[in-house]
């Protein structure tokens, strides 16, 4: 006799499983702890087999003979009617592990895997640019569901605001990324033997990336950071330098960043080495800080500098101390204490004091300054490299670990002595080392 709905549903469990029968093989299976599955028993080449429609009342007694009819026209045309269901979950589990494998988890696990040899400045500012760019737009879109054009409008909205540059690297950034994951299907045994599908099967950078192809602005040609350029003998015009080193006094804003700006001139170091200055790589007693420096080459180890510091700069970081000292960074963030300051802090300050940072000076140029100003001076190339960093090139490079302390030493004191004497608006005559 077939089921009705009203004695479904008031159908109560017992001690033990038992069924109620409907028509055409259906049954309800009444569990003990009150759960109510739809069955069907059928044969398929000569087996008993049992085929589950869902549980009720999720499924009801309409739905459940609707399923068992699908199922009947199955069988009736040779198919077995509980591999198609087989079939179909592996399929839905697929796509569900594909929609779970969204832009920034395989961004975040290419990071990772890219990070091992790079420098921490460089890791940071990698990521920073996806998490700003990229991230907001499609960070939690499925990769197979990324197409070129997703990742040129991305890209030319970052080329739009001026960052010509920047938009290249990004997408040298995402066609890494794809091509791991590409790469990563390629090895994975289960994908070759059929048993998984692709994450995705094209990379949608590559036609963006090919020559002549032109879909981006051209980069720009490279230019020398801002550094007080004198145009009639093409070095440094050490009236601006002095101009920008008595503008620093006037500065209105945060103590760190006055001490930064007063700090960077005088020992030269690349803006982001001095931010994540550490208090525990400081030797006030010994007048000396040493830190690993950021540029160097994938693989290679870091390379430890130590900068022997003038007076003037000792006298700076003691100040600084009772503000900051009892911290990690000797300047901290704005907004939070554990991370250092901001890498756009200095660079927003010299603005702030009246200097255009692409054409006057920016905090990378006082590299550029120190170093032809020092040579102009006298002093010999290892104590100058040294002191801005640079590798020794060829074999020496490779056997070089001096510090050249003792000379580079005096070399600084002089250095700032000689800042000193342009801020007070001396006539400067260069010291010769």
């Amino acid at each position: 006799m077939p089921l009705t709905d009203t004695a479904v549903k008031n159908t109560k469990p017992a001690d033990k499983p038992f069924k109620l029968t409907d028509e055409k093989s259906l049954y309800l299976h009444v569990m003990p702890t009150g759960g109510k599955l739809w069955r069907m028993q059928y044969r398929f080449e000569g087996r008993q087999k049992v085929l589950a429609f869902g549980a009720y009342p999720d499924v009801s007694l309409k739905e459940a003979r609707e399923r068992r009819d699908e199922a009947r026209k199955l069988l009736a045309n040779g198919t077995d009617p509980g591999a198609v269901k087989k079939a179909q979950k592996k399929a839905v589990k697929v796509e569900q592990e594909r929609q779970g494998e969204i832009f920034e988890k395989v961004a975040q696990e290419w990071l990772e895997a890219w990070r091992v040899d790079k420098a921490p400045a460089n890791v940071e500012r990698v990521w920073g640019r996806l998490a700003k760019d990229v991230l907001p737009w499609f960070g939690k879109t499925p990769i197979h569901d990324i197409g070129g054009d997703d990742v040129l409008t991305v890209c030319k909205r970052i080329q739009s605001r001026g960052a010509i540059e920047t938009g290249h690297r990004v997408l040298g950034y995402l066609d890494a990324i794809f091509s791991r994951v590409l790469a990563q299907d390629a090895a994975n045994k289960d994908i070759e033997e059929g048993r998984k599908l692709r994450r995705i099967t094209r990379n949608p950078c590559t036609d963006l990336r090919k020559r002549n192809v032109h879909m981006l602005q051209p980069s720009p040609a490279k230019k020398h950071f801002a550094h007080f350029r004198d145009e009639h003998t093409g070095g440094v015009s050490t009236a601006r330098l002095g101009e920008f080193l008595r503008a620093v006094d006037s500065f209105k804003g945060s103590y760190q960043v006055l001490a930064a700006l007063r700090l960077l001139p005088m020992i030269f170091c690349r803006p982001g080495e001095l931010r994540r200055m550490k208090w525990a790589d400081v030797r006030l007693e010994e007048s000396a800080w040493g830190f690993d420096v950021s540029k160097k080459k994938p693989g290679k180890e870091p390379r430890r500098l130590i900068v022997p510091l003038p007076r003037q700069a000792v006298a700076i970081l003691k100040d600084l101390q009772p503000l900051t000292g009892n911290g990690e960074y000797v300047f901290q963030g704005h907004w939070d204490k554990g991370k250092p300051m901001s890498d756009a802090a200095v660079n927003a300050a010299i603005r702030r004091l009246g200097f255009d940072t692409q054409k006057d000076v920016s905090a990378h140029g006082f590299r550029h300054i120190a170093s032809t100003l020092l040579y102009e001076q006298g002093n010999n190339s290892d104590p100058v490299e040294k002191s801005l960093g640079h590798k020794t090139r060829g074999v020496k490079g490779e056997y070089d670990h001096a510090q050249c302390l003792n000379e580079r030493a005096p070399m600084y004191q002089r250095w700032a002595d000689y800042l000193g004497k342009l801020k007070a608006g001396a006539d400067v005559i260069p010291l010769r080392a």
